[in-house]
């Protein structure tokens, strides 16, 4: 598949510069004592300087390998989402939902918590809350929300619908529809289409959406007795 030609094709390419390095060193007759005790000084010197390339060199490997992440991945990472371009031996780029392409260093992508949502499946699950006031007729409530997921093209119906009541709240009965939709990256278009249609038919069919409010009632206070 693709994240395997991507591994492939970037690990032979660094081993050809190497093994291409090597060889310019040896036609030009230089000892490998030599150079061994020269890169050796080098790497001393400079090392401290190339601690973070380093480490996103070897974590670039490791993710390469171990398929961790793959390009077409749609994946978050910290407060970022978005779907993989390139997985690089440094960095990985990656476009989020606001179309900004964002380059990642590789370690970063390890050591933080990251979420692939189409490591081994191209399916998300979304929870989709909705409050109802109290006098609605529940029965009515759950047909609508299973109805307006039932008439959405991006809404799958395997795995099933499920419409849960998970709280009575302080001015709402609260219910959330979970539901499972392809549209991996820009799911939030799905719960717009669905909210759109939820109102609808809550409309036609008079349910009510809450809203908070507060009741203010003011005591009159007896009136003050007359000085005599």
């Amino acid at each position: 598949d693709e994240g395997s030609r991507n591994a492939v094709a970037t690990v032979v390419y660094y081993l050809f510069l190497a093994f291409g390095f090597a060889w310019v060193l040896n036609s030009l007759g230089l000892d490998a004592t030599g150079i061994a005790v020269f890169t050796g000084t080098l790497g001393f010197g400079i090392g401290l300087g190339f601690q973070d390339v380093a480490k996103n060199f070897i974590s670039g490997i490791i993710m390469l390998l171990s398929r961790t992440i793959k390009p077409n991945d749609v994946s978050t990472v910290g407060d970022l989402t978005g779907r993989v371009q390139v997985v690089g031996m440094y960095s990985s780029t990656m476009k989020t939902v606001q179309d900004a392409t964002v380059i990642i260093p590789n370690s970063q992508i390890l050591s933080d918590k990251f979420v692939n949502w189409t490591h081994d499946k191209a399916l998300r699950m979304i929870e989709i809350p909705i409050g109802v006031h109290y006098d609605s007729d529940l029965d009515v409530v759950q047909e609508c929300l299973r109805q307006a997921a039932e008439e959405n093209e991006q809404i799958l119906s395997e795995p099933p619908i499920r419409i849960l009541l998970t709280a009575f709240g302080d001015s709402s009965v609260n219910f959330v529809a979970r539901v499972w939709t392809n549209e991996v990256m820009y799911y939030q278009r799905v719960v717009s289409q669905y909210n759109l249609r939820i109102w609808q038919l809550f409309k036609e069919k008079g349910v009510i959406i809450p809203y908070p409010q507060q009741d203010v009632y003011i005591h009159q206070w007896p009136d003050k007795p007359s000085a005599k």
